[in-house]
């Protein structure tokens, strides 16, 4: 089958898999299944994902309630919509173990900040290191003298990670103290970025998490607010008063989850922690991608087993365990793996003074605390899909949101997410498909974000029509389509163009979303119910499977404008279906770039006479959106080989 041909498909089926690679066992279950009517599939897949999910939160039921309250607390936690540049004092802290190799990197980085120097204060603890850490931190200090405001170094007895950074910490006065891992590098604008930010925020935010690059932490937060429910401490900034309130981290956790443990405190304690996409460093934590590193292995599951033995329910407590049992000591990833795992056990849980069972501080809020196996949240696919950096001068792309006016606060939130990107040429074009109720809403949006919003009010002209008139009026090279209900991470636009750029024979770029099953109380209320990644979404470019169904969300793609000039807009007789009918037209004959990352969410309701009458929609829309694709590139043939035969015959 050639890479353009046409099939008859359902675009509803989900699985790209043959038939014949399934076990043999599944094979009749399967062919059943495809005998099954497209609406009974739909709820079967549905009530499968639902069970999986319910599974899920039987190891661990706070994990829903700490996804809830992220989305929650938006009205709350409204992040600023801007943040005027400002460079109050800062310490620094580090704690360096046989750290040689990185300091170079490490204070070249550091010494060419756009942050003044003068106003860091920098405390470096030294836990006996045996190389050439100590000299190269001397030898930094004197070159640094007199551009800092101060550069102490103490060497002490390696008492593990929180320790040192308690000592560290108590050592300096400032509001804010930026906590730092040895092996990373920061971006020129880094400490300007999360100190402003932190400078211009609620007094109850006690940390903003720095974003790391080339890996980016694959844990969730929330594309509104960008408040999460633990913080990696590689790169942070803490407010002093709050490392303060909770008693700073618990020395008894030797190293790996004393930052989560910290965080957990934190929201105990009554704070919310932020993470902070746009301000960047390079953590060279690992070697190659999905690494498996002896000491963080070890660490990670000691350190998961000893927070659920001091945060988790009974259930958490017993999953724990039962995951030790089954899925650790079943396997060995690495050499001695189980030993070495048994014999940290035991030593961490081991009765007397460094017993770490009981936290630190009292309980002055209700909060939720996940335990997604051995993480703490769900994660997003793609821990490994390596970053890249942005150029200073990125082409200007356009987001165009649709939307009848009737939902104004998930409009605004899915602008909030528009104006978090960290991709810094965007602009955010709202179109009001019928009427005007929009349009004080969104200039008041305008009149307060730095980021150009343009709103366009239409006569009622439909979905279709209103997209185009979008593609019409938009004024940058490239363009996102933005449902209204949906929502982009900080890195979708940046990741997207990133991957647009490293090929340069596709044509546009598509990555991975969440699902977000949403119960609506009206249609402008709703209610999380639970995130899933669908698999059929997991599907490198084919255009035979493109045409079998649809696996690129609206949301998920970024395409160049100049598509739109040559192959036209949405197809204006289609009501549903119409961007799966536009890919189909964008994709013909031509490679769409797939990037295997989540970087975007959009809805589904979870209501079986929503989700019912939705899917009929669909599926009487199949045919009527399929015919018209193929009719298009049927014409789209015979206009290139006319234009090819005209060339051809043009004279010298």
């Amino acid at each position: 089958m050639g890479p353009n041909k046409l099939i008859t498909a359902s675009p509803l089926e989900v699985k790209s898999t043959d038939i014949d690679t399934l076990p043999r066992i599944l094979r009749p279950l399967r062919a059943i299944y495809r005998c099954l009517p497209i609406w009974l599939r739909s709820r079967l897949r549905s009530a499968s994902m639902m069970i999986a999910y319910q599974f899920k939160l039987f190891l661990s039921k706070e994990n829903q309630l700490a996804l809830n309250a992220l989305s929650s607390n938006r009205a709350l936690l409204a992040l600023p919509f801007s943040t005027p540049r400002v460079t109050p004092r800062l310490d620094i802290t580090l704690v360096t173990f046989n750290s040689a190799k990185w300091l170079d990197g490490f204070f070249e980085t550091l010494s060419s900040q756009d942050y003044p120097l003068s106003c860091i204060a920098l405390y470096v603890v030294d836990h006996d290191s045996d190389d050439d850490t100590l000299v190269r931190l001397r030898d930094w200090s004197t070159r640094l003298v007199g551009l800092l405001a101060s550069f102490d170094i103490y060497a002490r007895d390696n008492l593990g990670f929180g320790a040192g950074q308690n000592f560290a910490i108590a050592r300096g006065t400032s509001d804010f103290v930026l906590v730092v891992n040895p092996d990373i590098k920061f971006e020129a604008d880094a400490l300007t970025a999360v100190v402003s930010l932190a400078a211009a925020d609620l007094p109850f935010i006690a940390s903003w998490e720095l974003r790391q690059k080339p890996y980016e932490h694959p844990k969730h937060y929330d594309p509104v607010t960008w408040e999460t429910n633990w913080s990696s401490h590689a790169s942070i900034l803490l407010r002093r008063s709050a490392w303060q309130a909770v008693g700073g981290y618990d020395e008894r956790i030797f190293l790996y989850a004393e930052d989560v443990d910290l965080s957990y405190r934190l929201r105990r304690a009554g704070y919310h922690l932020r993470y902070c996409p746009k301000a960047v460093v390079w953590h060279f934590s690992y070697a190659q991608p999905s690494e498996i590193k002896p000491t963080q292995y070890v660490g990670s599951i000691v350190g998961n087993l000893i927070l659920r033995l001091r945060y988790g329910s009974r259930i958490n407590k017993v999953a724990g365990f039962v995951l030790l049992c089954f899925r650790v000591l079943a396997t060995q990833p690495i050499p001695h793996g189980r030993r070495r795992l048994l014999k940290m056990l035991i030593r961490s849980l081991r009765p007397g003074k460094s017993m770490p069972l009981l936290p630190v501080g009292e309980l002055s809020a209700k909060v939720h605390l996940g335990f997604w196996g051995f993480d703490y949240e769900l994660r997003r696919e793609g821990a490994f899909v390596a970053q890249r950096k942005i150029r200073l001068n990125c082409p200007l792309i356009s987001v165009i949101t649709r939307t009848l006016g009737t939902r104004p606060k998930l409009l605004l939130e899915a602008g909030r997410s528009v104006m978090n990107q960290s991709y810094p040429n965007i602009e955010w074009l709202v179109i009001e498909d019928g009427g005007e109720r929009m349009k004080a809403i969104i200039q008041d949006f305008a009149d307060r974000t730095p980021r150009p919003v343009r709103y366009l009010p239409l006569p009622r002209l439909g979905r279709s029509a209103a997209g185009n008139e979008g593609l019409r009026c938009a004024q940058g090279t490239h363009c996102i389509f933005l449902d209204d209900d949906d929502l982009l991470y900080a890195d979708h636009i940046e990741s997207l163009w990133a991957t647009l750029e490293q090929d340069s024979g596709c044509v546009a770029a598509y990555a991975l979303s969440f699902a977000v099953h949403t119960r609506y109380r009206s249609e402008n209320d709703s209610e999380d119910v639970f995130i899933s990644l669908p698999s059929y979404l997991e599907q490198p470019f084919s255009y035979d499977i493109l045409h079998n169904h649809n696996y690129i969300p609206i949301q998920a793609i970024l395409f160049p404008r100049s598509l739109f000039v040559e192959r036209g807009g949405f197809n204006e007789e289609l009501e549903f279906l119409e961007d799966w009918n536009l890919w189909l037209r964008y994709a013909y004959r031509n490679r769409f770039a797939y990037l295997p990352k989540v970087t975007s969410l959009f809805r589904l309701p979870t209501e079986s006479e929503a989700r019912l009458s939705r899917q009929q929609k669909l599926d009487g829309a199949i045919r009527e959106a399929s015919e018209a694709a193929e009719a298009w590139c049927r014409h789209y043939d015979v206009i290139s080989a006319s234009s090819r035969s005209s060339a051809y015959s043009a004279p010298n």
